[in-house]
């Protein structure tokens, strides 16, 4: 067993790194997985060891490493599920029946409204306080706007 190290030991990552790797392929990973997963443990090494260095490093290194090849691997997994169940959705069916046309109010209709809006946003942002101007703009935008919308769909 190596010591605990007290900082980062290049040469003893050297060491260890083929070692870990080497396990980690003997227990039936892919190398390339293995491989990526053991960087990814590396890296997590240099963020984790400066404070907190193992007791065994070997053991560390290879723990981290499998964890991140069972997180890959369960990431694939649900990958594969999401894609399969996207592929098995059934496609939209064009309707030529329906008529999804917007239907806008005459010019001058719409140039009273943004009048109204705005005059609304001002009156209200004058009588409140600093804190609540930001979410009174947000709340007047989004219920104008469905006010908006409600005219232009009540005036076909």
């Amino acid at each position: 067993m190596i010591e605990p190290m007290q900082r980062l030991d290049e040469g003893a990552l050297r060491v260890l790194v083929p070692r870990v790797l080497a396990g980690l392929v003997r227990r039936g990973e892919d190398f390339d997985a293995a491989e990526d997963a053991l960087q990814e443990a590396l890296l997590e090494a240099l963020r984790v060891w400066p404070e907190h260095p193992p007791r065994d490093p070997r053991a560390w290194l290879t723990t981290v490493a499998t964890r991140r090849l069972v997180d890959a691997r369960r990431s694939d997994v649900a990958r594969h599920r999401r894609e399969e169940a996207t592929h098995a959705e059934p496609r939209p069916v064009a309707t030529e029946d329906v008529d999804d046309t917007l239907l806008l109010p005459p010019a001058e209709e719409r140039d009273q409204a943004t009048t109204f809006e705005a005059s609304a946003e001002n009156d209200l942002q004058a009588k409140s306080p600093p804190s609540d101007r930001v979410f009174n703009t947000v709340m007047m935008r989004f219920l104008l706007s469905v006010g908006t919308v409600g005219k232009i769909h009540a005036n076909p």
